[in-house]
């Protein structure tokens, strides 16, 4: 709708399906409560359901477009008396959901500018809060993580319960005489005869791969199409031989050498060998390992085994690589400024400003960000600043952005009251754990932002943000600068 991306869950007020309703409500940014404004016999059974949606923990603080349905019949509720029968303004304020009431009829579709207007209300309201967002990845992430720990919980008590059938199997079968040997058995079944394949083995090639690469993923729908955004971008691709095929005259090709210089039989004993080989990672200004929500840059290690009438085994492991980029770039080292004043007006009169101030754009993992806030509280209200750390990835495929962003801390500071002047300071811990910046990459990057808002009761938040640079623990950059330890 408009500029706006969105997805609705259509869900049906049967008795039956009400309980399926709260596991939509992590991943909703706000709430459309349809009422039957003609029947008021069930007034008070929709003033229930209503309150126990808005006072769930997931839903709380979430705006909620009320839509007053069937007004085209003969004795409908108007609007004043659906707020009073729903007891909506108390409601609204235990559960600090902004609300608008809007009376409509689907059917002869009157108030159907009301409805889009209120459509529009709900969509700006959840586009002007950015902790709603904030919110729904957080609630969808937990959910998830719930439900895939009941998965495995169901999946135990199902491998618990067959093993306890096969149990009670065996021990019958015992009971009646009925003994075997399984493992002789399936020894039996598999390999009748023992062929010298299995006492030597002959190998056609073992070869140790070694690749760097990025790629971007997502997908979009347009209209009735289905529009898939892919783009990648490679590194490096080594290979070492340990093994080699025989190949004709004429062609080239690189076999790793024994300590002694020379090369590796490939006729071998039943057992346990062991192959060392190194790779040089090409010099260039690769970028940092990252797993993100449409792409990821990753490096791996892959071992390829061949042998003669045989399918292929192979086997595939990730490395993890720090790139040392921008480290020694002067812009890491200057201090970062931010001024905000705002005006409030309606519940809250008055004017607040924050000056903020950090030492440098560049810090480490894991180490301490000194934050200074100076606040200007002319407000008739007392105000709590709160600063929150955030991470930005965007991706890049056929020439189109996809933008997600991941909150990496949130905390908050000391109080300021009315008509008071006071710095802040807060130690903020980065984790040590936290993905550096990559900006060297023409598919991924990796952006972090410092935001610092006020929060101001019934009032616009003002907000300011500034760009940080993430290196690692490890770098350089640590000795050239004194570092804040973790608070």
């Amino acid at each position: 709708m408009g500029r706006y991306d969105v997805s609705i869950f259509d869900l049906g007020g049967g008795e039956r399906i009400r309980d399926i309703w709260k596991h939509y409500f992590s991943e909703s940014h706000g709430v459309i409560f349809v009422v039957d404004s003609s029947d008021v016999q069930r007034m008070e059974e929709t003033k229930d359901m209503l309150a126990k949606v808005l006072r769930h923990s997931r839903i709380m603080g979430k705006p909620v477009l009320l839509l007053a349905n069937k007004q085209d019949r003969d004795g409908a509720l108007h609007e004043a008396d659906i707020i009073d029968r729903l007891s909506l303004e108390k409601l609204v304020l235990q559960s600090k959901c902004r609300c608008k009431i809007v009376p409509c009829s689907a059917v002869k579709a009157i108030g159907k500018k009301a409805i889009q207007n209120g459509l529009k209300w709900l969509l700006k309201t959840v586009a002007m809060d950015s902790d709603i967002s904030e919110r729904v990845q957080n609630d969808t992430a937990e959910q998830k993580e719930q439900e895939e720990k009941d998965r495995i919980e169901r999946s135990e008590r199902v491998r618990q319960a067959r093993e306890e059938r096969e149990r009670r199997g065996q021990e019958e079968a015992e009971r009646e005489g009925k003994t075997s040997d399984p493992e002789k058995e399936e020894s039996i079944m598999a390999n009748p005869f023992q062929p010298i394949g299995d006492i030597i083995s002959e190998i056609n090639y073992l070869v140790i791969k070694a690749k760097g690469k990025a790629r971007a993923l997502w997908a979009e729908r347009i209209g009735n199409v289905t529009v898939v955004y892919h783009e990648k971008e490679k590194y490096f691709k080594l290979e070492n031989y340990i093994i080699q095929e025989q190949k004709g005259e004429g062609q080239d090709y690189r076999t790793l050498l024994t300590g002694s210089g020379d090369t590796y039989s490939n006729v071998v004993v039943p057992g346990i060998h062991e192959y060392p080989f190194t790779f040089q990672i090409p010099q260039g200004n690769m970028p940092s390992s990252f797993k993100g929500a449409f792409g990821k840059i990753v490096y791996t290690l892959e071992a390829k085994l061949s042998r003669s009438m045989r399918a292929p085994s192979k086997t595939k492991t990730k490395f993890t690589f720090l790139s040392n980029q921008d480290q020694d770039s002067p812009q890491l080292m200057e201090p970062q400024f931010g001024m905000k004043e705002e005006k409030l007006k309606v519940f809250t009169s008055g004017k607040v400003s924050m000056n903020i101030k950090t030492e440098r754009m560049g810090y480490l993992q894991g180490e301490g960000l000194k934050v200074t806030a100076e606040i200007d509280n002319s407000s008739s209200r007392k105000i709590v600043p709160k600063f929150s750390l955030y991470q930005k990835q965007s991706f890049f495929a056929n020439g189109k952005r996809r933008v997600h962003t991941k909150n990496v801390l949130k905390e908050a500071g000391d109080a300021v009251p009315a008509s008071t002047c006071q710095t802040v300071t807060k130690v903020l811990s980065i984790p040590n754990i936290v993905p550096t910046t990559i900006l060297n990459c023409k598919v991924v990057h990796v952006e972090y932002r410092l935001k610092i808002y006020l929060d101001i009761p019934f009032a616009k938040d003002p907000e300011i943000k500034l760009p940080l640079v993430i290196l690692p623990a490890d770098s350089a950059f640590g000795k050239m600068v004194p570092t804040w330890p973790p608070s």
